[in-house]
């Protein structure tokens, strides 16, 4: 997780003051029904970041990003989207992408562990690649922990493929980047 914070840390700090505005992209409300439920998926904003922490504690007993983090991301100048999915007043998954170069980078994904395997991770997951394509990227990326291999087997199923181990990237485990074509 420092490496994460220290790269959101540096391209924060790099990028000109004068045009450090937030990007701006409207992301219209959709509804998807899964086995019977409906969910609403919406564009996340800082307003979200208190359901955001509780939601990465539940699932990962930690808060991999701080509200600082999530507040950095929400305002870079860098093309960027991050939706949060909700049933009934309650947020159940929420994912992330920001585009650098020409390459969307998946900064975050997770479902809540009652919601996994409900397709909602796969929803998510097409949303920001189609962000990816409108924003003209040719390639999607992410890092996910050498251990989780239901992660690892949910983006092989999407197209991703295993292209660097990143040695203590999650501070005491190793991550593999993993990328696809757009």
């Amino acid at each position: 997780m420092k490496h994460i914070k220290n790269l959101l840390s540096r391209m924060w700090k790099s990028s000109n003051p004068q045009q450090r505005h937030a990007f701006s992209y409207h992301y219209p409300h959709k509804e998807y029904v899964v086995a019977n439920q409906l969910f609403d998926v919406y564009q996340a904003n800082a307003s979200h970041i208190k359901a955001l922490l509780e939601l990465e504690r539940d699932v990962y007993e930690e808060t991999p990003w701080e509200k600082s983090a999530f507040l950095h991301e929400f305002m870079s100048a860098l093309p960027h989207l991050y939706l949060c999915v909700f049933t009934k007043e309650r947020l159940v998954a929420f994912g992330g992408i920001r585009v650098f170069q020409q390459d969307g980078h998946i900064t975050n994904i997770i479902v809540a562990k009652q919601a996994q395997s409900s397709g909602l991770g796969t929803i998510i997951m097409e949303e920001l690649e189609g962000f990816a394509r409108n924003q003209h990227c040719q390639s999607l990326s992410l890092e996910v922990r050498k251990s989780n291999l239901d992660a690892q087997r949910f983006y092989r199923r999407l197209g991703f493929v295993t292209t660097i181990v990143k040695p203590n990237y999650y501070e005491r485990e190793d991550a593999l980047e993993m990328r696809k074509a757009v």
